[in-house]
């Protein structure tokens, strides 16, 4: 049968890691940050038409920027006409001047279209029948990502099947969501007037102050220079 699936593969810096945030299962990001994702779409054996995977980064809560799709199709998999490696996703921003909420500039989809697709496979199942999506993004420094956002992400496996083999075909859809927090640092700021002022200063003479930057229990992320 077919399926999807959509993980967390790898993130850029260990400093969020899963602890920072309000929950321990979700990975960490910070602005700047990269996430790797990994999108394994497994094909059923024989003939699938309308092949087509589309993932889609949540711009409801939290923004990221795709900036590189890898895809590396099974062994076993062949298109019905061409070659199956020569696919790439059309990556683009799903946010248009047709929408309320306008562009925003930043590329939150990507769609791959197969078509049809053979899976020759035989004996026990193997990643040979599988089509592997490898998709970085990047937290964008922009107002809509905030402390404590979680960014829910889906991946999506279209293709044409007639599920109850009465003869009639649809579009069948199967989904993978992967879900990522956003951790930003929060700064106090203190200034005081250091002892040995002069108690009526005049011009010319030197005044010391002292700022001192405080992280407190509640921030999410280190404080970096």
């Amino acid at each position: 049968p077919n399926a999807i699936t959509k993980t967390v593969l790898s993130t850029s810096s260990s400093a969020t890691g899963d602890s920072a945030g309000t929950d321990t299962d979700i990975e960490d990001l910070t602005i700047g940050e990269t996430v790797t994702y990994e999108i394994i779409a497994t094909l059923g054996r024989g003939t699938n038409q309308n092949v087509r995977i589309i993932d889609q980064l949540s711009t409801a809560n939290g923004l990221l920027d795709i900036t590189n799709v890898v895809i590396t199709p099974g062994s076993d998999l062949a298109l019905s006409s061409g070659d199956i490696s020569t696919i790439a996703a059309s990556i683009s921003d799903s946010l248009t001047s047709g929408n309320a909420a306008g562009t925003d500039g930043y590329d939150d989809r990507f769609v791959a279209n197969f078509g049809t697709v053979i899976n020759s496979a035989t004996g026990a199942r193997s990643a040979d029948e599988t089509i592997r999506f490898v998709v970085t993004a990047t937290v964008v420094n922009d107002l809509e990502n905030q402390q404590g956002d979680v960014i829910e992400n889906t991946a999506t496996l279209e293709y044409r099947d007639d599920p109850d083999g009465d003869g009639s075909f649809t579009i069948e859809s199967l989904n993978a969501t992967a879900e990522v927090e956003l951790v930003e640092p929060e700064v106090t700021a203190t200034k005081i007037l250091l002892p040995g002022a002069p108690a009526n200063p005049d011009a010319g003479d030197a005044i010391n102050y002292r700022v001192t930057l405080a992280h407190p229990g509640g921030s999410g992320n280190q404080l970096q220079n």
